[in-house]
């Protein structure tokens, strides 16, 4: 299983207060943040909207440009950010809207390929709307 249930977790786990102030030096309790439940129908899921276009660890940007070009425009906002000094783009992709944001950031390192991935498997989640539980 990819790393993309992390990320999801850790979406979750950013998007979520606790009821009560936790004392700085108390241990977090991850259960009392996050709705168990809904994190195991979002583990779930994953088979359903991991992307299919990467299945291997060494994939293309031109991969990355396909998959990025056919996100919905009504629920992303892709822009190019910058890039690369071998002048490829490098995109920045924006979902939501609201007061807490998550900075999601991959392949800082050209070879490390893991957080994309997440990536994009968290992309289709995010428009898919039969893969988010109700």
């Amino acid at each position: 299983m990819r790393i993309g249930l992390f990320f999801l977790l850790m979406l979750l786990i950013a998007s979520c207060t606790p009821s009560e102030t936790v004392e700085e030096s108390a241990p977090l309790n991850v259960a009392e943040l996050v709705d168990l439940d809904l994190a195991a129908e979002i583990h779930d899921s994953h088979e359903k909207v991991k992307s299919s276009q990467i299945t291997n660890r060494r994939f293309k940007h031109a991969d990355i440009v396909k998959i990025i070009g056919n996100l919905d425009p009504e629920t992303f906002e892709v822009k190019t950010a910058g890039r690369s000094i071998e002048g490829r783009d490098i995109y920045f992709v924006k979902y939501g809207e609201g007061p807490v944001k998550v900075l999601l950031w991959s392949q800082m390192h050209g070879n490390e390929p893991t957080a994309t991935m997440a990536l994009m498997d968290l992309f289709n989640f995010l428009q898919d709307d039969e893969a988010f539980p109700e």
